[in-house]
């Protein structure tokens, strides 16, 4: 039971380490340039006032700049899909050794429990 004890205790430590080492650069980081730095869109003109040749050329400012917009939010969704991967997987670990730790404490109060009681037959 003790060895036991031990590779939970070091797995739990280990876990914690790396959960603050991680939430300490994590509060330090800067959004990613794919989910930054957005291009500001075109400026529009009054419809009721502006001439066909505004309009058109507005229209294909627009389009460039939706184009271009619509392809930095898809490479921002990778990004973020990325991280979300990586945060589910520290999240799993996160999960598996706090269950390695009740399941550990859990059973060193069961042993605990059966010494005490074998002493008090004994005495």
């Amino acid at each position: 039971m003790r060895v036991v004890f031990k590779r939970g205790a070091l797995a739990v430590c280990a876990v914690a380490i790396l959960m603050a080492s991680m939430a300490a650069s994590a509060s330090a980081q800067p959004v990613p340039p794919n989910c930054a730095g957005f291009a500001s869109p075109p400026a529009l003109p009054d419809g009721a006032t502006a001439s066909h040749g505004r309009m058109a050329s507005t229209g294909r400012a627009v389009e460039a700049w939706r184009l271009e917009r619509e392809g930095k939010l898809a490479l921002c969704r990778s990004d973020i899909d990325a991280l979300r991967a990586q945060l589910n997987a520290m999240e799993h670990a996160f999960n598996q050794a706090g269950s390695e730790r009740n399941n550990v404490l859990g059973a060193w109060n069961a042993e605990v429990t059966e010494f005490t009681e074998r002493r008090r037959r004994r005495d």
